[in-house]
């Protein structure tokens, strides 16, 4: 029920303009701020995750799988629709989220994290379309980070590790992606050290903690969707857990 109550309310309030957010530089290190010490529970440290799954063999998919783009148009190219709409049913463990497709957050992800540019490396160590890092990639078995098939199926599989983390507490999916979204890009530990310091649970509670990149890297990606995207209020709303 509460599914339905926000997608009907992002519809419904999504006309305003959102300002696409520059996406910052990756950046290691404790919090700009600093935090008070507060009791909360606190949630498991996780193991990093094994390699798993061979590299994807590039494959036409099923023409249904891309017709969601004709639907939900974002900018960047065609070229990598089917490979992201394979992944996204492959790996991620929800179909929507905040009424919008998962392959089509997968997209909106792989534009602000390389605009499209399968040969994009990053002066800190991330490369390919899904700018993972070279650890990460060894993690995933990954052999070729410029692969554009092995490197948006690992970029799937790190998110679906990332949003798994965030279990501890029964939350929905517009709860559990802002948190998933943020530690793919500034650091699972930086927001794992962060909760028990804070007693932060919801993604408002952790942003004003994070580091620059950890504030924009979310709001960006929604912004992606330009007009059509979920105002920031609404956002903030639905993160908390609000019912309209």
């Amino acid at each position: 029920m509460m599914r339905v109550l926000v997608t009907a309310a992002v519809l419904a309030l999504s006309g305003c303009k959102v300002v696409t957010i520059p996406h910052a530089e990756r950046a290691e290190g404790p919090p700009a701020h600093p935090v008070p010490r507060v009791e909360g529970p606190a949630l498991e440290s996780p193991s990093m995750p094994p390699p798993t799954l061979a590299a994807p063999s590039v494959e036409k998919p099923r023409d249904g799988y891309v017709r969601v783009f004709d639907a939900w148009p974002v900018e960047g190219p065609s070229d990598f629709d089917g490979l992201l709409s394979r992944a996204a049913h492959r790996h991620l463990p929800y179909r929507e989220c905040f009424g919008i497709p998962a392959e089509v957050l997968l997209k909106m992800q792989m534009m602000q994290e390389s605009s499209g540019d399968p040969l994009a490396a990053s002066g800190t160590g991330p490369a390919g379309l899904m700018q993972l890092a070279r650890g990460t990639a060894r993690d995933l078995g990954i052999s070729d980070r410029f692969d554009p098939a092995q490197n948006i199926d690992g970029g799937a599989r790190y998110l679906r590790w990332t949003y798994r983390q965030w279990s501890a507490y029964d939350r929905t999916c517009e709860q559990r992606y802002p948190l998933a979204v943020t530690a793919y890009a500034d650091g699972l530990r930086t927001l794992l050290d962060l909760q028990p310091e804070t007693g932060a649970r919801y993604w408002p509670e952790f942003e004003p903690y994070l580091s620059e990149q950890g504030q924009h890297y979310f709001p960006a990606i929604m912004a992606r969707l330009g007009e059509r995207a979920p105002t920031p209020e609404i956002i903030r709303r639905v993160t908390r857990g609000d019912v309209f």
